[in-house]
């Protein structure tokens, strides 16, 4: 899977992050790989997870410190 095919998947994933609570993102996932347009190797579908967790974990991180709840 080419660089331009996974920045494509994690986007894709990002996407969704907009309409659905942070507890049910591990579902999300699931769902994601599970959609036949989104089918992959194992070895994309970690590559594309790695990516989406570790920028996930920065969105959340900056929207924490920069709003107050």
């Amino acid at each position: 899977m080419g660089r331009r095919e996974v920045r494509e998947q994690v986007f894709k994933l990002l996407f969704r992050v907009e309409f659905n609570p942070r507890e049910e993102m591990p579902q999300q996932e699931a769902f994601f790989f599970e959609d036949e347009e989104n089918k992959m190797a194992q070895e994309g579908c970690a590559e594309v997870t790695q990516k989406f967790n570790r920028i996930l974990e920065k969105f959340f991180q900056y929207i924490l410190d920069h709003y107050q709840f």
